[in-house]
């Protein structure tokens, strides 16, 4: 069965998950800038880009009539990361450089308040005093800045990823 006629569906989630990510790191921005670069952000980014893959796949095997194989449900799971983290990648890059270059400053000062007030953490991993002063002296100095080629490189590490998680999710949508 052919699907030519149809829509992609991974182009169409891809822009709902990237939208999804922006409104997101908006949130974040407006109540909690440094919170940009965190862990908790990135969660919710992958989770929002997961959720529209396997909504993807789904509405590609709905097109298929209920029975597809993995390799065609793939293409919409993998396309909506790709279209997603593209987005996003973009958006972060705008957001530190054109929109407010101060965040820079403020994740730097932030990193090096963390790593200053871990420091028993530190000693508890084992880490000896100069250790702990190489880790504090490369925060104070670190390049923290969003840059076209450390966003190029994060984007291609993403996508590598990505993939991984799109196959996985792609297993679970297919059927024979």
């Amino acid at each position: 069965m052919s699907n030519a006629s149809s829509p992609n569906q991974g182009v169409k989630w891809g822009l709902i998950a990237g939208l999804a990510g922006i409104v997101a790191g908006l949130i974040f921005y407006f109540t909690n800038p440094i919170k940009l670069q965190s862990l908790l952000f990135g969660g919710i980014e992958l989770a929002a880009t997961a959720v529209c893959a396997l909504l993807a796949g789904l509405e590609r095997r709905k097109a298929f009539g209920g029975k597809i194989d993995f390799k065609t449900v793939l293409q919409p799971v993998f396309t909506t990361f790709v279209i997603s983290l593209l987005i996003g990648v973009i958006f972060t890059y705008v957001m530190f450089n054109f929109i407010d270059p101060s965040l820079v400053e403020q994740m730097k000062q932030a990193h090096i308040a963390d790593v200053r007030e871990m420091k028993n953490l530190y000693k508890a991993l084992g880490y000896s005093e100069s250790d702990y002063n190489r880790e504090l002296k490369e925060a104070e100095t670190g390049e923290y800045g969003v840059t076209i080629a450390g966003s190029v490189i994060n984007y291609l590490q993403k996508l590598i990823k990505s993939f991984i998680l799109s196959a996985i999710l792609s297993l679970i949508v297919r059927r024979k």
